[in-house]
């Protein structure tokens, strides 16, 4: 049909857009799979951002020992729970990407970044 008239969007002089090509996220039953989706990788990357701080601490605390005293990280239970947690926050993520496509799951990646930020 035609393009809306000034008076159905409300802006004066500005064409309306054509946003028929969007992602439409709600949280209704009919978008559920976007929602899950989203929480999975929202997870994802909190559980990643968590699981690499832990195994820095485990790297900070082994550098702080006397040279003498120093294990390898592979031999600290610690360092290999945040490395399962990064494997499984990584399966998250991938699962994600079949519930909702990479225009959703894609920039929701900058959890990672805050999260790393305020944890670190």
């Amino acid at each position: 049909g035609p393009p809306p008239s000034e008076a159905e969007t409300g802006l004066p002089g500005i064409p309306p857009r054509n946003e028929a090509h969007l992602p439409r996220l709600s949280f209704n039953t009919e978008n559920s799979a976007l929602v899950v989706g989203a929480v999975l990788a929202i997870a994802g990357n909190l559980v990643i951002s968590v699981s690499l701080n832990v195994q820095k601490y485990v790297h900070n605390r082994n550098e702080a020992r006397p040279p003498d005293e120093r294990r390898p990280f592979t031999s600290q239970p610690l360092w290999w729970m945040g490395l399962l947690g990064t494997v499984v926050g990584e399966v998250g993520n991938f699962l994600a990407f079949g519930f909702a496509g990479a225009d959703i799951v894609a920039p929701l990646g900058a959890v990672a970044v805050v999260s790393n930020a305020v944890i670190a």
